[in-house]
């Protein structure tokens, strides 16, 4: 996936490849005309995952959308090539969603968008259009951070989850299996903190294994990507 070029409003390859890969695993999704892709899993699922396509880079390096990257076999990390990001935001948390599709059976919803990096579109477009998505919804977990560990549970100075009880159960999850977590806030804005604004759902933000996020010395963790997988499947055994 960090081959295929996705800047905001050129993630169709992007797309495709994510929908090919859920038509062969036979998982049920639908999208919207702003290219939003969403579905669900297994009998009255509670919580959503969500992660996006685009990312920020250098729209003007190349006539093809296949791009060079770089791969450490000895540290088992992505890097750039130097002249690009390699959108591993948000490319990690596409794939802990495919992977939890593919390797388990666990009941839950999930919404990748479009425009995120861009005054996240496509997330304000989905809530106006298919609210009845979240209906049974108790939690969304954004997998949409850099770093490793990080629970982001306010953004630009508003708490996104006020259930005390939902933080713990991500921590002890993440404690279950070595993980040391950190409560983290953020000035930022995320896609969970829109659906937060519009709807009142409970929401989170994981770290997912990418670091130096919209640079060209941006690289990838795989073993942190692997690990939070691990740590998101034990968020839905417990809950």
């Amino acid at each position: 996936m960090c081959m295929i070029e996705s800047f905001p409003g050129r993630e169709q390859e992007l797309k495709y490849y994510v929908e090919d890969e859920l038509s062969s695993i036979n998982v049920f999704y639908d999208d919207d005309k702003i290219g939003n892709t969403f579905g669900e899993r297994g009998k009255n699922p509670c919580i959503v995952f969500n992660a996006h396509y685009d990312s920020i880079g250098k729209e003007n390096v190349g006539k093809n959308w296949m791009f060079e990257i770089n791969y450490d076999h000895k540290k088992d990390i992505i890097k750039s090539n130097g002249i690009r990001p390699i959108g591993g935001d948000d490319r990690c948390g596409i794939a802990i969603i495919l992977a939890l599709l593919r390797f388990t059976d666990f009941p839950f919803k999930f919404i990748i968008t479009t425009y995120c990096e861009d005054e996240h579109q496509g997330i304000k477009y989905f809530l106006q259009n298919q609210q009845k998505f979240f209906n049974g919804t108790k939690l969304c977990i954004g997998l949409d951070r850099k770093g490793y560990g990080d629970i982001i549970v306010s953004y630009a100075g508003k708490d996104i989850c006020v259930k005390e009880e939902y933080i713990d159960k991500v921590k002890n999850a993440a404690k279950s299996i070595g993980i040391y977590t950190k409560r983290e806030k953020s000035p930022n804005i995320a896609d969970v903190r829109i659906i937060y604004d519009k709807l009142g759902i409970n929401c989170l933000n994981l770290s997912v294994g990418y670091y130096n996020a919209h640079s060209e010395s941006e690289y990838i963790i795989l073993d942190n990507v692997v690990k939070t997988y691990y740590w998101v499947c034990q968020i839905l055994e417990q809950c």
